[in-house]
């Protein structure tokens, strides 16, 4: 401040008066590691000062575009709030630590610090104070994340097992604390998708290609931007941290606050649980988000305020959750208060009357009533249409459910892009692409294609993929799902080994995010079954019998609550096909659609199509328990025909249960000519 006269310098203007040159602290002392004239700024401390100079207790990570004022704000800062002394911090902070006289001779000399010597000098102070803090700022866009040492530090901080903090000076907690009060959580998604340390910058490009190279060694420094997994993968790593680290923090601000008595708006209680609920990857976010929501409806009735729009907002989203986590009753009860007081308020014309519209319209699709599903989505457009509120996530969330609809009805797929592109271009123009909304639209495009062999349905499966992992969340219900129909996909289009991985990877995440008592999960039980035994997998008939179990209990629970689901009778249907009389027989292979909030499509499975094409080929049905060579159409491939040839031969004294015009029921062995006309007829069905 005495030498610029404000705190507002960053450190390249800070480098050319303090750091080095003539009017630097130590243009006129020796170096003591070198001896030659010119030493680093700490050094010069220590020697007018040793008691403020001594070994490193904490790495600081940060960008040089910093200003000194948010460098000393975000450090005094965290001394405050962690209880530290700062007389017994000592923060080793590159542009300070390091002679920068001898890096600004080698630069004239055209001689770039190497690699090696900056990666060993990091890793040993990282490796000494074992406590790295990470400078953030401004919240929602921060200047480190841009630079690809920041997040290479971060990975390896990660890697290594230290320490590691997120820090920020009180001006930007308060922006964010604004945020959480008003302007929703969106760019904190926004935030999490600008991490690539493929496209981060460095000062010199070589550092860039060594990092790289580093993290993936088969990239090229011709096309360093080409896709590398474990390129995503340290993305990905550095992102989950900065998700914890914002809940915490979200969090932590609602208890610290509550506990002083303060008044809390609604929307930061609100804000708060879409955080959790989005970003849960355990089951105490579950419960973390319940109780979010319960502190939200408690505030707003304590203090009389239960005949807002806010209250009715919170209400909506609440039982949007109450729904993921099978709580019919208390879903519906919400629901029908949210209405009563959007009602009563004359809030029809608003974005959380027609998200109040969706969230209805998701209940009416899981008891099956799929046009007033319908007729109340097309309400819920409407509704933004008229208000002009199509430039909002709510109206693109809207489209998507509604093309899900229409395509239960049977909407041919090139009707329904126009819906498509409209939710897309919505997504798009609000700066979105990187949300879990988009993801999930890109999911149901795919979904509509899939059946067909059109390249896209792949490539919006891959784009939607990248995108959760991007955001760091891999371990939601949500990706779940797009795994599940990625292994469907796969298992549709003969790649079964790859489609058997894809259900086993959902199967774990489901364990992690307690949605093993789930229809979903019951819909994977039955999709790994199938896969498995397929496959000749000899674990097909125990994960039957655990998805068989399931729907027994989701069906007592329905009797207990008074409910119906829809999907369940066609997962019952789903479970039939596989069981024969006595065992398990091979599979039926129809990719059922789950019955997930995201879903798209409910399809007529394949094998009921061709039987209503064929009648004769499947015996018009006469015994569900039984598996004609047809059903090897349904898994596409010649490996299917074998493996059901092998495993499904019924006894030679055992009539055909087919009709005589030609079914195929005495069994490969037996009568080959007719799985000859079986495999013409696949041919003939496949292309």
């Amino acid at each position: 401040e005495e030498e610029f006269g404000t705190t507002d310098v960053n450190y390249y203007e800070v480098n050319t008066r303090l750091l080095f040159g003539e009017t630097s602290k130590g243009a006129r002392l020796r170096c003591p590691r070198d001896g030659k004239l010119g030493c680093s700024y700490v050094d010069a401390v220590h020697a007018s000062s040793p008691e403020s100079a001594a070994a490193a207790t904490i790495m600081l990570s940060w960008s040089w575009g910093y200003s000194v004022r948010i460098v000393v704000g975000a450090l005094s800062r965290w001394c405050r709030t962690s209880g530290a002394d700062p007389k017994k911090v000592f923060v080793w902070q590159c542009a300070l630590c390091n002679n920068q006289f001898r890096v600004q001779e080698r630069r004239r000399n055209g001689q770039w610090e190497t690699f090696r010597n900056f990666k060993q000098m990091f890793e040993k102070r990282m490796d000494h104070t074992k406590r790295i803090l990470s400078l953030m700022a401004p919240w929602d866009s921060p200047k480190n994340l841009s630079r690809i040492w920041c997040v290479f530090e971060t990975y390896m901080a990660l890697r290594r097992g230290h320490h590691f903090e997120v820090i920020w000076p009180d001006e930007e907690d308060e922006k964010f604390q604004h945020a959480l009060e008003t302007g929703g959580m969106q760019p904190i998604w926004d935030l999490f998708g600008k991490v690539d340390i493929q496209q981060a910058e460095a000062a010199a490009e070589a550092d860039k290609q060594h990092i790289l190279r580093l993290v993936d060694s088969n990239l090229s420094n011709n096309n360093l931007s080409e896709y590398s997994v474990k390129c995503e993968e340290v993305n990905a790593a550095v992102v989950k941290h900065l998700q914890r680290w914002f809940v915490k923090l979200a969090v932590d601000s609602i208890s610290d606050r509550r506990r002083k008595g303060h008044q809390i708006p609604l929307e930061a209680f609100d804000n708060v649980a879409w955080l959790l609920s989005t970003v849960r990857d355990d089951e105490a976010s579950w419960e973390q988000t319940t109780q979010m929501y319960d502190f939200a409806l408690k505030a707003a009735r304590d203090r009389g305020s239960t005949t807002t729009e806010a209250y009715a907002s919170v209400l909506t989203k609440y039982a949007v959750h109450l729904g993921r986590v099978n709580d019919a009753v208390a879903r519906d009860r919400c629901l029908d208060e949210a209405g009563a007081v959007l009602t009563q308020i004359q809030a029809t014309n608003t974005v959380t009357y027609a998200d109040y519209l969706k969230a209805v319209a998701l209940r009416h699709r899981t008891v099956g009533e799929y046009d007033s599903q319908r007729q109340l989505l097309e309400q819920a457009r409407d509704v933004l249409r008229r208000n002009r509120l199509t430039t909002t996530p709510s109206y693109a969330a809207v489209l998507r459910y509604l093309n899900q609809s229409y395509a239960h009805n049977g909407t041919p797929f090139r009707e329904r892009m126009d819906i498509f592109q409209e939710a897309q271009d919505v997504w798009e123009s609000i700066g979105c692409k990187y949300s879990m909304g988009y993801a999930g639209l890109l999911m149901d495009m795919a979904m509509a294609v899939y059946r067909s062999r059109d390249p896209r349905a792949a490539e919006w499966f891959e784009m939607a993929r990248k995108i959760y992992v991007r955001l760091g969340a891999t371990q939601s219900a949500e990706y779940a799902s797009l795994v599940q129909k990625i292994g469907r996909h796969r298992v549709h289009h003969n790649r079964h080994q790859e489609g058997l991985r894809n259900f086993q990877e959902a199967y774990e995440i489901h364990r992690n995010v307690r949605m093993t008592e789930t229809r979903n999960h019951a819909f994977l039980l039955a999709d790994l079954a199938s896969c498995q035994m397929v496959l000749g997998n000899g674990k097909g008939q125990s994960t039957f019998r655990q998805a068989h179990k399931l729907v027994n209990k989701l069906q007592d629970r329905e009797e207990e609550t008074s409910t119906e689901h829809a999907t369940l009778g066609r997962l019952r249907d789903k479970l039939k096909r596989l069981q024969g009389p006595g065992r398990v027989d091979a599979p039926q292979h129809d990719p059922v659609q789950s019955a997930s909030d995201d879903e798209l499509d409910q399809p007529v499975p394949l094998a009921r199509q061709r039987q209503g094409m064929f009648p004769w080929l499947c015996g018009g049905g006469s015994n569900p328990g039984r598996v004609c060579f047809s059903s090897c159409l349904g898994s596409g491939c010649m490996a299917g025909l074998r493996s059901f040839c092998r495993r499904s031969v019924p006894p030679a004294s055992e009539p055909s249960q087919h009709s005589p015009r030609g079914g195929c029921g005495q069994g490969a062995l037996r009568a080959s000519v007719c799985a000859c006309c079986t495999l013409g007829l696949f041919c003939a069905l496949h292309g």
